[in-house]
Protein backbone atom coordinates (compact mmCIF):
# COMPACT_ATOMS: atom_id res chain seq x y z
CA UNK A 1 0.00 0.00 0.00
CA UNK A 2 1.09 3.92 -0.63
CA UNK A 3 2.26 5.59 2.51
CA UNK A 4 0.53 8.91 3.50
CA UNK A 5 3.58 11.15 1.78
CA UNK A 6 2.56 8.88 -1.60
CA UNK A 7 -0.93 9.02 -1.12
CA UNK A 8 -2.22 12.03 -3.09
CA UNK A 9 -6.26 12.91 -2.73
CA UNK A 10 -8.34 15.69 -3.91
CA UNK A 11 -10.95 17.32 -1.68
CA UNK A 12 -14.47 17.25 -3.48
CA UNK A 13 -16.18 20.26 -3.32
CA UNK A 14 -19.89 19.73 -3.88
CA UNK A 15 -22.61 21.61 -4.91
CA UNK A 16 -25.22 19.03 -3.38
CA UNK A 17 -28.45 18.15 -4.87
CA UNK A 18 -30.90 16.09 -3.06
CA UNK A 19 -30.59 13.04 -5.09
CA UNK A 20 -28.87 10.01 -3.17
CA UNK A 21 -27.46 12.50 -0.92
CA UNK A 22 -25.34 9.87 1.18
CA UNK A 23 -22.83 9.51 -1.70
CA UNK A 24 -22.94 12.92 -1.92
CA UNK A 25 -22.06 13.33 1.47
CA UNK A 26 -19.48 10.49 1.87
CA UNK A 27 -17.45 12.50 -1.47
CA UNK A 28 -17.31 15.57 0.34
CA UNK A 29 -14.98 14.35 3.26
CA UNK A 30 -12.16 12.47 3.70
CA UNK A 31 -12.33 8.37 3.16
CA UNK A 32 -12.81 7.15 6.72
CA UNK A 33 -10.43 4.55 8.04
CA UNK A 34 -11.34 1.04 8.17
CA UNK A 35 -14.41 2.12 6.09
CA UNK A 36 -12.87 3.25 2.68
CA UNK A 37 -12.97 -0.04 0.62
CA UNK A 38 -16.25 -0.77 1.20
CA UNK A 39 -17.36 3.21 0.77
CA UNK A 40 -15.57 3.15 -2.36
CA UNK A 41 -18.05 -0.05 -3.58
CA UNK A 42 -20.92 2.12 -2.27
CA UNK A 43 -19.61 5.21 -4.47
CA UNK A 44 -18.97 3.39 -7.73
CA UNK A 45 -22.44 1.65 -7.48
CA UNK A 46 -23.99 4.84 -6.81
CA UNK A 47 -22.21 5.84 -10.59
CA UNK A 48 -22.33 2.61 -11.98
CA UNK A 49 -26.49 3.14 -11.83
CA UNK A 50 -26.38 7.04 -12.90
CA UNK A 51 -24.46 5.87 -15.83
CA UNK A 52 -21.20 6.73 -15.77
CA UNK A 53 -18.88 4.46 -17.25
CA UNK A 54 -15.98 2.44 -15.73
CA UNK A 55 -13.49 4.55 -16.22
CA UNK A 56 -14.89 7.63 -14.98
CA UNK A 57 -15.56 5.75 -11.80
CA UNK A 58 -12.32 4.26 -11.15
CA UNK A 59 -11.07 8.14 -11.33
CA UNK A 60 -13.08 9.54 -9.59
CA UNK A 61 -12.86 6.70 -6.47
CA UNK A 62 -9.02 7.63 -7.29
CA UNK A 63 -8.88 10.99 -6.72
CA UNK A 64 -11.40 10.51 -3.73
CA UNK A 65 -8.22 8.25 -1.94
CA UNK A 66 -5.21 8.88 -3.83
CA UNK A 67 -5.16 4.80 -4.34
CA UNK A 68 -5.27 4.45 -7.76
CA UNK A 69 -4.71 0.58 -8.40
CA UNK A 70 -7.40 -0.10 -5.78
CA UNK A 71 -9.81 2.28 -7.25
CA UNK A 72 -9.09 0.38 -10.58
CA UNK A 73 -9.80 -3.11 -8.16
CA UNK A 74 -12.85 -1.35 -6.57
CA UNK A 75 -14.70 -0.72 -9.82
CA UNK A 76 -14.53 -3.77 -11.72
CA UNK A 77 -16.01 -5.30 -9.10
CA UNK A 78 -18.69 -2.92 -9.04
CA UNK A 79 -19.21 -3.43 -13.38
CA UNK A 80 -18.54 -7.11 -13.07
CA UNK A 81 -20.51 -7.86 -10.31
CA UNK A 82 -23.16 -5.44 -10.72
CA UNK A 83 -23.21 -4.62 -7.06
CA UNK A 84 -26.40 -2.36 -5.67
CA UNK A 85 -26.13 -1.09 -2.10
CA UNK A 86 -30.48 0.64 -0.94
CA UNK A 87 -30.85 3.09 1.75
CA UNK A 88 -30.62 0.55 4.68
CA UNK A 89 -27.28 0.02 3.77
CA UNK A 90 -25.25 0.71 7.06
CA UNK A 91 -22.60 3.24 5.28
CA UNK A 92 -25.67 5.05 2.97
CA UNK A 93 -27.97 4.96 6.18
CA UNK A 94 -25.82 6.75 8.07
CA UNK A 95 -24.92 9.41 5.65
CA UNK A 96 -28.32 10.02 4.66
CA UNK A 97 -30.58 13.55 4.82
CA UNK A 98 -34.07 13.86 5.10
CA UNK A 99 -34.62 15.83 1.56
CA UNK A 100 -32.94 13.16 -0.56
CA UNK A 101 -35.84 11.98 -3.13
CA UNK A 102 -35.33 8.45 -1.76
CA UNK A 103 -35.76 9.53 2.08
CA UNK A 104 -38.42 7.21 2.86
CA UNK A 105 -40.43 7.65 6.43
CA UNK A 106 -37.44 6.61 9.21
CA UNK A 107 -39.73 7.82 11.64
CA UNK A 108 -38.62 4.71 14.18
CA UNK A 109 -38.74 7.43 16.85
CA UNK A 110 -40.91 10.84 17.03
CA UNK A 111 -38.48 13.77 16.15
CA UNK A 112 -38.21 14.96 18.81
CA UNK A 113 -35.81 17.87 20.04
CA UNK A 114 -35.21 19.93 23.43
CA UNK A 115 -33.98 23.06 23.91
CA UNK A 116 -30.64 22.71 23.43
CA UNK A 117 -31.09 21.16 19.67
CA UNK A 118 -34.59 23.98 18.82
CA UNK A 119 -31.70 26.83 20.40
CA UNK A 120 -28.82 25.59 18.22
CA UNK A 121 -31.12 25.22 14.97
CA UNK A 122 -32.17 28.78 15.66
CA UNK A 123 -28.98 30.35 15.87
CA UNK A 124 -28.21 28.61 12.76
CA UNK A 125 -31.16 29.99 10.91
CA UNK A 126 -30.90 33.97 12.29
CA UNK A 127 -27.38 33.82 10.78
CA UNK A 128 -27.91 32.01 7.49
CA UNK A 129 -28.06 34.49 4.71
CA UNK A 130 -31.35 34.44 2.74
CA UNK A 131 -30.37 36.75 -0.19
CA UNK A 132 -29.94 34.68 -2.76
CA UNK A 133 -32.69 32.06 -1.33
CA UNK A 134 -35.40 34.43 -0.36
CA UNK A 135 -37.32 37.62 -1.88
CA UNK A 136 -38.91 40.77 -1.16
CA UNK A 137 -41.77 41.88 -2.45
CA UNK A 138 -40.08 45.78 -1.35
CA UNK A 139 -37.57 45.21 -4.15
CA UNK A 140 -39.72 44.33 -6.76
CA UNK A 141 -42.96 47.16 -6.47
CA UNK A 142 -43.47 50.13 -4.52
CA UNK A 143 -44.09 49.58 -0.59
CA UNK A 144 -43.49 50.83 2.62
CA UNK A 145 -42.89 47.51 4.12
CA UNK A 146 -40.88 44.32 3.78
CA UNK A 147 -43.23 41.55 2.85
CA UNK A 148 -40.67 38.53 1.93
CA UNK A 149 -41.21 34.84 0.99
CA UNK A 150 -38.34 32.70 2.60
CA UNK A 151 -37.44 29.37 1.01
CA UNK A 152 -40.00 26.49 2.78
CA UNK A 153 -42.72 28.06 2.01
CA UNK A 154 -45.67 27.69 -0.45
CA UNK A 155 -47.62 30.56 -1.45
CA UNK A 156 -50.80 30.77 -3.62
CA UNK A 157 -51.95 33.05 -6.06
CA UNK A 158 -55.77 32.85 -6.48
CA UNK A 159 -58.45 34.96 -8.77
CA UNK A 160 -61.44 34.57 -11.05
CA UNK A 161 -60.80 33.82 -14.83
CA UNK A 162 -59.27 36.18 -16.56
CA UNK A 163 -58.19 38.09 -14.60
CA UNK A 164 -54.80 37.66 -15.41
CA UNK A 165 -53.19 35.22 -12.65
CA UNK A 166 -50.68 33.23 -14.80
CA UNK A 167 -49.78 36.97 -15.93
CA UNK A 168 -48.74 38.50 -12.62
CA UNK A 169 -46.82 35.74 -11.59
CA UNK A 170 -44.97 35.24 -14.83
CA UNK A 171 -44.18 39.10 -14.07
CA UNK A 172 -43.28 38.42 -10.74
CA UNK A 173 -40.44 36.03 -11.27
CA UNK A 174 -39.37 37.37 -14.68
CA UNK A 175 -38.61 40.37 -11.95
CA UNK A 176 -36.55 38.21 -9.71
CA UNK A 177 -33.31 37.44 -11.87
CA UNK A 178 -31.05 36.06 -8.94
CA UNK A 179 -33.65 33.50 -8.49
CA UNK A 180 -33.42 30.85 -10.39
CA UNK A 181 -37.02 30.00 -11.58
CA UNK A 182 -38.87 26.56 -12.49
CA UNK A 183 -41.64 27.55 -14.18
CA UNK A 184 -44.44 24.85 -14.79
CA UNK A 185 -46.75 26.35 -17.26
CA UNK A 186 -49.60 23.20 -17.47
CA UNK A 187 -52.05 24.30 -19.04
CA UNK A 188 -50.31 27.27 -22.20
CA UNK A 189 -48.13 25.54 -25.16
CA UNK A 190 -44.28 26.05 -24.35
CA UNK A 191 -44.71 28.60 -27.59
CA UNK A 192 -47.33 30.44 -26.43
CA UNK A 193 -45.20 30.73 -22.30
CA UNK A 194 -41.94 31.68 -23.97
CA UNK A 195 -43.52 34.43 -26.22
CA UNK A 196 -45.57 35.99 -23.34
CA UNK A 197 -42.08 36.24 -21.41
CA UNK A 198 -41.00 37.97 -24.22
CA UNK A 199 -43.67 40.44 -24.62
CA UNK A 200 -43.76 41.48 -20.86
CA UNK A 201 -39.98 41.82 -20.48
CA UNK A 202 -40.16 44.51 -23.33
CA UNK A 203 -43.20 45.63 -23.64
CA UNK A 204 -44.17 44.23 -26.96
CA UNK A 205 -47.29 43.54 -28.79
CA UNK A 206 -47.74 39.95 -29.94
CA UNK A 207 -47.07 40.32 -33.33
CA UNK A 208 -44.23 42.69 -32.48
CA UNK A 209 -42.75 39.37 -30.41
CA UNK A 210 -42.89 37.64 -33.57
CA UNK A 211 -41.77 39.90 -35.38
CA UNK A 212 -39.09 40.66 -33.24
CA UNK A 213 -37.19 37.23 -32.77
CA UNK A 214 -37.62 36.29 -36.56
CA UNK A 215 -34.16 38.10 -36.78
CA UNK A 216 -31.28 35.87 -35.47
CA UNK A 217 -29.14 38.28 -34.69
CA UNK A 218 -31.81 39.87 -31.85
CA UNK A 219 -32.83 36.35 -29.96
CA UNK A 220 -30.07 36.02 -27.96
CA UNK A 221 -30.78 40.29 -26.64
CA UNK A 222 -34.99 39.07 -25.99
CA UNK A 223 -34.20 35.89 -23.91
CA UNK A 224 -31.71 36.93 -21.74
CA UNK A 225 -33.92 39.02 -19.84
CA UNK A 226 -35.62 35.94 -18.16
CA UNK A 227 -32.73 33.18 -19.05
CA UNK A 228 -32.78 32.25 -15.14
CA UNK A 229 -36.19 31.21 -15.97
CA UNK A 230 -36.64 27.44 -17.16
CA UNK A 231 -39.96 26.36 -18.47
CA UNK A 232 -42.31 22.79 -18.71
CA UNK A 233 -45.76 22.69 -20.32
CA UNK A 234 -45.51 18.39 -19.13
CA UNK A 235 -47.84 18.26 -16.41
CA UNK A 236 -46.12 15.86 -13.83
CA UNK A 237 -46.58 13.35 -11.52
CA UNK A 238 -45.24 14.18 -7.65
CA UNK A 239 -43.16 11.61 -7.42
CA UNK A 240 -41.26 13.35 -11.13
CA UNK A 241 -41.84 16.64 -10.33
CA UNK A 242 -39.78 16.29 -6.88
CA UNK A 243 -37.27 14.47 -8.67
CA UNK A 244 -36.62 17.38 -11.29
CA UNK A 245 -36.96 19.87 -8.88
CA UNK A 246 -34.01 17.51 -6.81
CA UNK A 247 -31.98 17.76 -9.82
CA UNK A 248 -31.98 20.98 -10.91
CA UNK A 249 -32.02 22.79 -7.88
CA UNK A 250 -34.53 25.69 -8.77
CA UNK A 251 -35.15 28.56 -5.97
CA UNK A 252 -39.03 29.62 -6.72
CA UNK A 253 -40.97 26.84 -8.38
CA UNK A 254 -44.25 27.90 -10.00
CA UNK A 255 -47.05 25.66 -10.33
CA UNK A 256 -49.26 26.89 -13.12
CA UNK A 257 -52.07 25.35 -12.43
CA UNK A 258 -52.27 23.22 -9.25
CA UNK A 259 -54.96 20.89 -11.09
CA UNK A 260 -52.84 19.79 -13.60
CA UNK A 261 -50.34 17.75 -11.26
CA UNK A 262 -51.34 14.42 -10.38
CA UNK A 263 -50.91 12.75 -7.25
CA UNK A 264 -51.83 8.76 -8.10
CA UNK A 265 -54.78 9.89 -9.08
CA UNK A 266 -55.31 11.99 -5.41
CA UNK A 267 -56.69 15.31 -6.38
CA UNK A 268 -56.55 16.24 -2.56
CA UNK A 269 -52.99 15.31 -1.95
CA UNK A 270 -51.77 17.79 -4.06
CA UNK A 271 -51.26 20.91 -2.02
CA UNK A 272 -49.76 18.65 0.67
CA UNK A 273 -47.38 17.26 -1.49
CA UNK A 274 -46.41 20.80 -2.77
CA UNK A 275 -45.95 21.94 0.79
CA UNK A 276 -43.80 19.12 1.32
CA UNK A 277 -41.67 19.65 -1.58
CA UNK A 278 -40.92 23.20 -0.60
CA UNK A 279 -39.89 22.21 2.92
CA UNK A 280 -37.69 18.91 1.56
CA UNK A 281 -35.59 20.53 -1.39
CA UNK A 282 -35.88 24.04 1.00
CA UNK A 283 -37.25 25.99 -2.36
CA UNK A 284 -39.90 28.70 -2.35
CA UNK A 285 -43.45 27.36 -4.59
CA UNK A 286 -45.91 29.79 -6.12
CA UNK A 287 -49.11 27.91 -6.54
CA UNK A 288 -51.93 29.17 -9.34
CA UNK A 289 -54.77 27.89 -7.61
CA UNK A 290 -58.55 28.38 -9.30
CA UNK A 291 -61.56 29.56 -7.29
CA UNK A 292 -64.53 27.63 -6.28
CA UNK A 293 -67.94 28.04 -7.90
CA UNK A 294 -69.36 30.71 -5.79
CA UNK A 295 -66.12 32.92 -6.04
CA UNK A 296 -66.71 32.60 -9.88
CA UNK A 297 -70.49 33.55 -9.07
CA UNK A 298 -69.54 36.66 -6.79
CA UNK A 299 -66.83 37.62 -9.03
CA UNK A 300 -65.10 38.55 -5.47
CA UNK A 301 -62.12 36.33 -4.61
CA UNK A 302 -61.13 35.46 -0.81
CA UNK A 303 -59.53 33.42 1.02
CA UNK A 304 -62.65 31.52 1.66
CA UNK A 305 -62.98 31.53 -2.36
CA UNK A 306 -59.93 28.56 -2.75
CA UNK A 307 -61.04 25.84 -5.07
CA UNK A 308 -60.49 22.38 -2.69
CA UNK A 309 -61.00 21.85 0.97
CA UNK A 310 -60.12 23.71 3.68
CA UNK A 311 -56.73 21.73 3.30
CA UNK A 312 -55.54 24.36 0.79
CA UNK A 313 -55.75 27.40 2.79
CA UNK A 314 -53.92 25.70 6.69
CA UNK A 315 -51.00 24.06 4.25
CA UNK A 316 -50.29 27.72 2.17
CA UNK A 317 -47.83 29.99 4.29
CA UNK A 318 -49.44 32.92 2.10
CA UNK A 319 -52.52 33.56 -0.26
CA UNK A 320 -52.50 36.03 -2.67
CA UNK A 321 -55.61 36.97 -3.90
CA UNK A 322 -56.36 39.26 -6.78
CA UNK A 323 -59.57 40.91 -8.00
CA UNK A 324 -60.78 43.40 -10.21
CA UNK A 325 -63.28 43.71 -13.50
CA UNK A 326 -62.62 41.72 -16.61
CA UNK A 327 -63.51 44.72 -18.72
CA UNK A 328 -61.29 47.15 -17.10
CA UNK A 329 -57.21 47.33 -16.78
CA UNK A 330 -57.23 48.24 -12.67
CA UNK A 331 -55.88 44.65 -11.05
CA UNK A 332 -55.78 44.82 -6.92
CA UNK A 333 -53.27 42.15 -5.43
CA UNK A 334 -53.71 41.88 -1.52
CA UNK A 335 -52.65 39.45 1.18
CA UNK A 336 -55.20 37.16 1.83
CA UNK A 337 -52.67 34.82 4.33
CA UNK A 338 -49.43 35.67 5.55
CA UNK A 339 -48.61 33.58 8.44
CA UNK A 340 -45.11 35.96 9.77
CA UNK A 341 -45.95 39.55 7.52
CA UNK A 342 -48.70 41.89 8.17
CA UNK A 343 -51.47 42.29 5.44
CA UNK A 344 -50.25 43.56 1.36
CA UNK A 345 -52.50 45.40 -0.68
CA UNK A 346 -51.19 46.66 -4.41
CA UNK A 347 -52.66 48.23 -7.16
CA UNK A 348 -51.88 47.49 -11.20
CA UNK A 349 -52.55 47.75 -14.38
CA UNK A 350 -52.99 45.10 -16.16
CA UNK A 351 -51.78 45.93 -20.13
CA UNK A 352 -52.91 42.78 -22.02
CA UNK A 353 -51.77 43.51 -25.09
CA UNK A 354 -47.93 43.53 -23.56
CA UNK A 355 -48.61 41.32 -20.65
CA UNK A 356 -47.88 43.29 -17.79
CA UNK A 357 -48.94 44.24 -14.74
CA UNK A 358 -47.23 47.47 -14.16
CA UNK A 359 -48.37 48.89 -10.68
CA UNK A 360 -50.24 52.35 -10.26
CA UNK A 361 -47.81 54.85 -8.77
CA UNK A 362 -48.55 55.51 -5.01
CA UNK A 363 -50.52 52.49 -4.54
CA UNK A 364 -47.88 50.15 -2.25
CA UNK A 365 -50.11 49.39 1.10
CA UNK A 366 -49.68 47.46 4.20
CA UNK A 367 -51.05 47.21 7.25
CA UNK A 368 -49.00 45.54 10.14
Amino acid sequence: PLSAKQTVRSQFRLDPNSVVTCMQNVLSKKPIAGERNITMMRIGSWMRRCGMPMDVVSHTLATWTGLKREAEECAKKVFDQGYEYGCTDSIMAKNCKPNCIYFKHKDYNMNVMNVEDLAEKFAEFVQKDFSSSSFNFRDVYQMPEDFRVLPGELVIVTGNTGLGKSTFVMNLVANLPKMNTLFLSLENTWHLTFRRFIQMTHGLTKQEAIDAFKNPDDRAEFQKAFEHIQISCDPPELSRLVEGIARSKPKIVVVDTTDMVFVKGIQNEIINGLKAVAQSQDCIVIAVHHVNKEAMREGISRITSLKGTTNVVQKADKVLAINGENNEVRRMVHSEKARDEGYMQLMFEFQKEMMQFNQVAGHGGFNG
